[in-house]
């Protein structure tokens, strides 16, 4: 627990160190964020992932866009609304949730894997809530069209070699 909180001081001080603007300032926040996460994980205390979800809504907001990283970030926003939602049961988290994996899944760059997981995740969290049909036939399009793009990436690699 000591090193978990040595860990997150030293991520405190390196975001306040990097100016606003910097490239990595992104990467800084969402690994603070992660960090507030696995300290929520061992307590359970709901500010700690409030603090995760506030570190990681700057990361996307300091992210430019169309930048690769963005769909990772979003992605892990999502995770964690979904976390939130799981303990508080509140359903602007899930709406949060659904709406940061919905951007992660349509981003046009970033990984496809990152892309497809977050479709998954759009398609199961949409389908626990009233949504409209139209939305989960849109969701499911997608990714049926990731990994498609996905397995002919894979295949066109294994022909390479």
């Amino acid at each position: 627990m000591r090193d978990l909180e040595d860990a997150i001081q030293n991520l405190q001080q390196s975001v306040k160190l990097t100016p606003e603007g910097h490239p990595v300032l992104p990467s800084r926040l969402n690994n603070l964020g992660s960090s507030y996460l696995s300290l929520f994980k061992r307590t359970e205390n709901t500010a700690y992932i409030a603090l995760a979800i506030q570190y990681l809504e700057q990361a996307v907001k300091y992210t430019p866009e169309g930048h690769s990283d963005m769909p990772r970030w979003l992605s892990n926003l999502g995770k964690l609304y979904n976390q939130h939602f799981f303990y508080s049961q509140d359903h602007n988290s899930l709406k949060h949730a659904i709406y940061n994996f919905h951007l992660a899944a349509i981003s046009e760059t970033g990984p496809l894997a990152i892309r497809l997981s977050a479709a998954e995740s759009w398609i199961q969290l949409s389908k626990s809530v009233s949504c409209s049909q139209s939305d989960l036939i849109s969701a499911y399009d997608l990714a049926i069209h990731l990994l498609t793009l996905l397995t002919s990436f894979d295949t066109m690699i294994h022909h390479r070699y």
